[in-house]
Order: C-alpha cells, then structure tokens, then sequence
C-alpha cells in the first residue's frame, strides 16, 4: 500500500517507500514527494487519467475542509502491459490527513467489464432520454402554427432541442473517444 501524508494544505510531508517503489515502476523521474504538493500533482495528470485525477483532488480538499469525514474511490491506472486499479482513500489523523493508494487489481479486474457495460448501458439510456427530448419537442413544433404565441414558444422549443442535441453530441464523442474513434 502506498502512503502519504500532507498537511493543511496538502503539502506532502511523508511518503513510504511502497509509494517511491511505485512512482519508480511507473517512470516517475522526479524528488521523493517530499514538500511537493498533493493538488499539484492531481493537476499535472494529462490524458487518459486527468479525470481522475481532478475528481481525487476535489475528494482530498473536502477531506482536508472537514466537509467530508473520510474520501475513497476507485480508479484504472493502466500499465503499458496490464491493466491494474487502485482504491485512493483520504483520512484525516492527529499528524496530517493520510492518502492510501492499494492495488485492489485482483478483487477489481474480473468486473472491470462488467463496470464497463453498466456505464454504456447507463450512457445508452441517457442518449435515449435526449433523443426523447428532441423528438417531444420537434412533435410540440410542428403544431405551433395553430398555437398562439408561437413564436415565443417555438423560440423556447428549439432552446429545448438544442441543449438536448449539444448533449447528445457530447456523449457520442465521449463514446467515440473510448471506443479509439476520431471523435471528429
């Protein structure tokens, strides 16, 4: 298990050596963490991982504002040659607040597609809900001519259709993205 502990700020104070093994394995050229601070490095993630990383971030300055007693979550950090997921927890103590990284590869991996799967069906069921939207819309459109105040309410359907349609776009590129397409 990798460990840090960061002060009121999240300044890095202590790092077990679990946590430089690990930085080490994964290309990490840099100090021993030490003085370097925590939301640093969550901001200095790019690709695949940023996400992630952004969203422990936001999760270790709730803990560190005592908004929230505790913070976990579990996420990928793939390896060039196999694909692994840790569970980051945040914890408060009488010395700092605690960061734990644990390799949860073994118990995680054998559902990761299950995981996989509910996310696309949930994303599926979020594009038909918009796609909904656009059609109930287009339908109250059609029938505006007949309607008084048209204008005021076509001008309010097409708002309508058109937060629904930007949405939508956003998913499949998202989708797209995962599936290795352009995207574009």
């Amino acid at each position: 298990m990798a460990v840090a502990i960061v002060d009121s700020d999240g300044t890095i104070r202590f790092v077990n050596a679990a946590w430089l093994a690990f930085s080490s394995s994964n290309g990490y050229l840099g100090t021993d963490f030490v003085g370097v601070n925590y939301f640093d490095l969550c901001t200095s993630v790019e690709g695949a991982e940023k996400e992630q990383a952004e969203l422990f971030g936001r999760g270790l300055r709730s803990v560190l504002e005592r908004s929230e007693p505790t913070f976990e979550m579990v996420y990928p950090c793939h390896a060039p040659d196999n694909e692994r997921w840790f569970k980051g927890i945040v914890s408060p103590s009488d010395d700092g607040t605690i960061i734990a990284h644990v390799d949860i590869t073994a118990e995680y991996g054998p559902i990761a597609n299950d995981v996989r799967q509910l996310e696309r069906s949930k994303r599926a069921h979020d594009i038909q809900t918009m796609l909904t939207t656009v059609f109930g819309y287009t339908e109250l459109g059609k029938c505006l001519p007949n309607a008084v105040n048209s204008l005021a309410q076509s001008r309010e359907y097409f708002g309508n259709i058109d937060k629904a349609a930007r949405r939508l776009r956003e998913e499949v590129l998202i989708i797209l993205d995962e599936d290795g397409g352009s995207g574009h």
